[in-house]
């Protein structure tokens, strides 16, 4: 605050650079009252505005256990769904294998066959 002495009539006063200091103690009564009550007023509303925030955390928390509760249940299908893969894949192999030991010995009997017809036509 700005202090400034001046001298009036003999005396030195302080006053304050602050001139709603005066104003103020003009209305004594008045305006701490209207202070009290501007306060009551920005108290209520922080308590309105803390209510908000706490609503606003809780549904927060809520979709983060919504979010979480889903993420958890993604990946045991995703967990799942490999291991059916995986085993679809593994099935495949031995179908694979099996179909490739089918052709061999198809060409094995065919082989089988030709020799026969050969040796058919030599007796012939």
């Amino acid at each position: 605050q700005n202090l400034q002495a001046r001298e009036d009539s003999g005396g030195w006063d302080f006053e304050f650079g602050d001139e709603s200091t005066t104003a103020d103690a003009q209305q004594s009564d008045k305006t701490p009252n209207q202070a009290l009550e501007q306060i009551k007023v920005e108290l209520e509303q922080a308590n309105v505005d803390k209510a908000q925030l706490q609503n606003e955390v809780r549904s927060s928390e809520d979709q983060c256990r919504n979010l979480s509760t889903q993420l958890l249940q993604t990946q045991q299908s995703l967990e799942a769904a490999e291991r059916q893969n995986a085993a679809a894949g593994s099935k495949a192999m031995q179908l694979q294998q099996t179909l490739e030991a089918v052709q061999q010995e198809k060409a094995a009997e065919s082989s089988k066959v030709m020799d026969l017809q050969l040796a058919l036509e030599a007796v012939q």
